[in-house]
């Protein structure tokens, strides 16, 4: 979004109207040849375009929703927007137009509820169900637990600052040793055991 190239081929030019719809003309760079369905694939594996936390929304709308419109405080999780500005600054009024708002489904992979839900219900989801992205946690200064998601961290008995960002880390992974299986023969009371019968004889 930040690139001129990329804001000119993704907004400026018009792929579904004249020469170029009618095939009467093509853009090309290096010999490769640019059309509507390459700027689709740019705009889905853009990394300024699609994020990490929130995979399903472009940049650009999760700006908006995410954004205080008193403070311009710009956060990156939801339930930290909840529980600071949102509450505060905005008095419970959410940013955008909930009603212009289109419909999200959740594609993550592990994902087993992929409904249509509105653009806020899909931030809690994100938030409650699948938590900070990849395998990162959120660490507490305070009493140093590890939480996996947005809602955990900020309602524990800590009771963090949600304007402040909260502390990433990849999630610390223990080796569990397994002790090695140890043989055992069990001799029944009436047999007699074998070193004993010796010292008898």
């Amino acid at each position: 979004m930040d690139n001129p190239g990329f804001k000119i081929l993704t907004k400026e030019i018009q792929f579904d109207v004249g020469l170029l719809a009618r095939k009467e003309m093509y853009l090309s760079y290096r010999d490769a040849k640019i059309d509507a369905a390459l700027i689709q694939h740019l705009k889905r594996n853009n990394p300024v375009t699609k994020n990490s936390m929130y995979p399903d929304i472009t940049e650009e709308v999760l700006k908006g929703a995410l954004t205080c419109t008193n403070c311009l405080k710009r956060y990156n999780f939801f339930t930290n927007f909840k529980h600071g500005c949102l509450k505060t600054c905005l008095k419970s009024r959410f940013p955008l137009d909930k009603r212009k708002c289109s419909k999200v489904v959740c594609n993550r992979v592990k994902c087993k509820n992929k409904i249509h839900r509105s653009l806020v219900q899909y931030l809690i989801h994100v938030d409650k169900e699948h938590g900070y992205s990849g395998s990162y946690v959120a660490t507490c200064s305070n009493c140093f637990k590890e939480f996996q998601n947005p809602n955990m961290y900020l309602t524990h008995h800590c009771k963090p600052d949600p304007k402040e960002e909260p502390l990433l880390s990849k999630r610390k992974v223990v080796k569990l040793r397994v002790p090695e299986s140890v043989r055992t023969r069990i001799i029944p009371a009436t047999q007699i055991h074998q070193t004993k019968q010796t010292l008898k004889t």
